[in-house]
């Protein structure tokens, strides 16, 4: 977790950050969730596109891990192992 709380952008704003790893930041939802944190600790109001795009990441990764998964499972069982 403590690798991935710079690409969160808890502590600073996302432009403070070089390029690659700002590429890096906008796939992970942990962005979105803190980006609107503050959005509405600062503006009192809620974007929810920002929830949007962290949902559709948090389902992204999930599928790609179970298919990750079902793919390993499979061939573990062929090997036998």
């Amino acid at each position: 977790m403590f690798l991935l709380a710079p690409f969160g952008c808890i502590y600073y704003p996302i432009e403070t950050l070089p390029e690659v790893f700002q590429k890096i930041a906008y796939i992970l939802p942990l962005f979105y969730i803190f980006e609107e944190a503050g959005n509405i600790l600062i503006n009192q109001t809620i974007n929810i596109q920002n929830v949007y795009y962290a949902f559709m990441w948090n389902a992204f990764i999930s599928l790609f891990q179970l298919f990750c998964f079902i793919i390993l499972s499979m061939q573990q069982k062929i090997r036998g192992l």
